[in-house]
């Protein structure tokens, strides 16, 4: 409980706040930017002073609860339709500039240390002698002691990336930003929160020994398990409504150029009632705002009816006196002011405490789609094509209209035309009507004509078709890019020029995104871990932003990535497949960690690889080597032995050719020797039946008997001449015939 004069001084300190938050809401509702965000955010939704009679929507209610600019219902006799072209653009600018700033296997920053890392082991070197030094109780030369420092810096910038990382994905950072980017998209302007802390409360399993435990057998000492609740303050960032931010109009483009930001917020009664444990809230000041209920100030009034009877919190960044810090319950030294936070609600303060980063530095970070000169806030999509939307509005408008109009003949009736019964004169089926007896007309057909007005469609279309052409020149935002081909080339250099050059504007957006936010916001985390971060994180270290360079060139170098698969597996290039095969993942917009082996796969593969280990890589290289030349010289005799062998075989062949050959001759030459003898003789023959008067049929009988009797005396002295044939050995004497 704290006494009358604190409750006094803290009434003061929040009535002073009070002052500074009435200025930065008026100074923000007479920009008219609020005006500007209602207009936007009614196109979005397509409602606009033809329509909004017939839309009831959430926003439209909130928007007139609000107390926005006048909303006039016209009335119209035509056709009011919307065609929402300003929700399409709007989504798709805001959808393929966060799947391009938040790749699902990267992040869109990375975390480097300095080129010359100034780091606390520097104060444990000392000098030894020239050019070396004593560091960790290790003597080195400063060469090496330099790529040590280099190399732990290099080791503590990886840890504090993933440490970076995995904040992040506690306080869902890629959900927060693509509701930034849509709410840049739609009003121009975009808030994301952090870091700022939080209490994390987590059930952990401990297992802890417990007391000695008396068994039948003694006391013995068991062990169990128990859930301990762990209770952690960590950073954590969120996207603030646009509408709920003020910061100090004085700040001009750059809030952080300014000396403080309100920030509104909403909490229940129940939660209210939930700070009094809360460390740090005044319970005090808190049981004063339960028992005084909701406040209905003017700020309450607007917002009543979307948030009911809610508390309307404050949250305030900026400097503050130190007997206010004190009446508060803060800790304080010898300065006249403070970087604080201060939580009020119902203009009480009921917490007040130092800001949690040294540098003072607000939490907070907007995001402008296209920047205005001289204010925090900027322009969305929505404006951009808000001209183009009312043409194509006005020109399908008049286009139903006379669709309307032209759907059914225009009758003209000419005087001295009147009903049967003298009454007024309608047209339609089966009407009977009559000429006046005074009727200048005496044909009846000439009484009644019917005209058709024309609906000009072409020239309307033709209207359509160039704000269309205007909402892509303006936003930057080519049909291609919402999945449609329009006028794009058909062919794969134009399509590649065209999206090149749409992406120039997504580009520069990605840049203003990379420093309005994504280095500021990732900087305040390194200010974290540097102050209550564990020792093996802190390093000098730089935040590069990757969105508009690395990010936004792998998705333009997709098709380049991809075919340079064909020259990876070259090992004359030097290229590393495994790296190769996480950006072609990545330019598939797939996680390559889905793909490749688990921990316990790789356990099981290095198991294996113990089992046979490797060997030497020279060894292995020059055994490799080994065998590359013998299987040279095996091919070699191979190819040498089989020509020898194809040579032996045409000499072979060339050979039994020139045998036959021969053998041809020989037998022709003994044919015709042969023939050359039976000529002879015959010749003979003849000469001797001349000389002797004896027939050459005498002759050949004799000279046939002739040959028969040397034929029996060759044969018969063939058996008498031929010896008997002697057994094997000798045989004894006077026994040669009969052994």
């Amino acid at each position: 409980m704290i006494d009358d004069s604190k409750i006094d001084r803290l009434d003061r300190f929040g009535k002073a706040l009070l002052s500074k938050r009435q200025k930065a809401i008026q100074a923000r509702k007479k920009s008219g930017i609020e005006e500007i965000w209602d207009q936007d955010s009614e196109y979005y939704e397509g409602i606009d002073d033809a329509n909004r009679g017939e839309v009831s929507t959430s926003i439209t209610k909130n928007l007139v609860d609000r107390g926005g600019y006048s909303r006039v219902n016209r009335k119209r006799t035509g056709s009011n339709v919307f065609m929402n072209i300003t929700k399409q653009y709007t989504d798709i600018a805001a959808m393929s500039l966060a799947d391009m700033l938040l790749p699902v296997d990267d992040a869109n920053f990375e975390v480097r240390p300095t080129p010359k890392p100034a780091t606390m082991e520097l104060l444990q070197v000392k000098p030894v002698d020239v050019g070396i030094v004593m560091y960790k109780n290790q003597q080195m030369p400063i060469a090496q002691f330099e790529e040590t420092i280099k190399q732990d810096a290099k080791n503590k910038a990886e840890e504090a990336q993933k440490q970076i990382e995995d904040w992040l994905v506690e306080a869902h950072w890629n959900r927060e930003v693509r509701k930034v980017l849509r709410d840049a998209a739609i009003l121009g302007t975009g808030v994301v929160k952090g870091c700022y802390p939080i209490v994390d409360e987590q059930n952990s399993v401990h297992k802890m020994f417990q007391k000695q435990m008396p068994t039948p057998q003694g006391e013995m000492q068991a062990e169990g398990v128990a859930d301990v609740k762990v209770i952690e303050i960590r950073p954590a960032s969120k996207r603030i409504d646009v509408r709920n931010f003020y910061p100090d109009p004085s700040c001009g483009d750059d809030i952080h150029s300014g000396s403080f930001v309100w920030e509104r917020d909403y909490i229940t009664k129940k939660e209210l009632r939930n700070l009094r444990k809360a460390k740090g809230y005044i319970s005090s000041q808190i049981d004063l705002v339960l028992r005084e209920g909701a406040d209905d100030d003017l700020e309450k009034k607007r917002d009543k009816t979307t948030y009911g009877d809610r508390f309307e919190v404050w949250y305030y960044y900026g400097e503050a006196g130190r007997d206010d810090l004190e009446a508060a319950g803060c800790q304080c030294g010898d300065n006249d002011s403070y970087d604080v936070v201060v939580v009020i609600v119902n203009n009480r303060v009921i917490k007040a405490t130092m800001n949690p980063l040294e540098s003072g530095e607000f939490p907070y970070d907007v995001m402008v789609w296209q920047p205005m000169n001289d204010t925090w806030t900027g322009i969305g999509v929505a404006r951009q094509v808000r001209e183009p939307q009312r043409i194509i509005n006005a020109a399908t408008r008049n286009l139903l209209d006379n669709a309307g109009k032209g759907g059914r003949p225009t009758t003209i009736i000419a005087d001295g035309v009147e009903s049967a019964d003298g009454g007024l004169v309608e047209v339609g089926s089966g009407a009977l009507l009559r000429l006046s007896p005074d009727s200048p007309i005496q044909d009846a057909r000439g009484a009644i004509s019917s005209i058709i007005i024309p609906i000009i469609t072409q020239d309307l279309m033709a209207i359509i078709q160039y704000a269309l052409k205007m909402a892509e020149d303006i936003t930057g935002l080519p049909m291609m890019l919402q999945g449609q081909q329009g006028n794009a080339p058909d062919t794969v250099g134009g399509m590649t020029m065209l999206q090149n050059n749409a992406g120039t504007i997504r580009r520069n957006i990605a840049r203003n995104f990379d420093d309005r936010v994504t280095v500021p916001h990732i900087t305040r985390y390194y200010e974290w871990i540097m102050l209550y971060g564990d020792e093996q994180l802190k390093g000098d270290f730089n935040i590069e932003a990757r969105g508009s360079t690395v990010l936004f060139e792998r998705d333009a170098q997709h098709q380049a990535i991809m075919q340079l698969g064909a020259l990876v597996m070259n090992p004359a290039f030097q290229i590393n497949p495994a790296k190769w095969i996480d950006e072609a993942f990545k330019a598939q917009k797939l996680d390559s960690k889905r793909f490749k082996y688990s921990d316990e796969e790789m356990k099981q593969m290095q198991a294996q690889a113990q089992q046979n280990p490797p060997q030497d890589p020279k060894v292995a290289g020059q055994i490799e080597v080994a065998k590359v030349r013998a299987a040279g010289e095996m091919d070699k005799a191979k190819f040498l032995q089989s020509t020898d062998m194809a040579e032996m075989q045409v000499k072979e062949t060339l050979a039994m050719q020139e045998l036959k050959f021969k053998a041809q001759q020989s037998e022709i030459d003994r044919q015709h020797e042969i023939q050359m003898k039976q000529m002879e003789r015959d010749m003979k023959i003849m000469e001797l039946s001349q000389s002797t008067q004896i027939s050459v049929a005498e002759i050949k009988s004799q000279l046939a008997q002739t040959a028969q009797k040397l034929n029996v005396q060759t044969q018969l002295s063939k058996q008498v001449l031929t010896p008997p044939t002697e057994p094997q050995g000798r045989a004894p004497n006077g026994q040669a015939y009969q052994k």
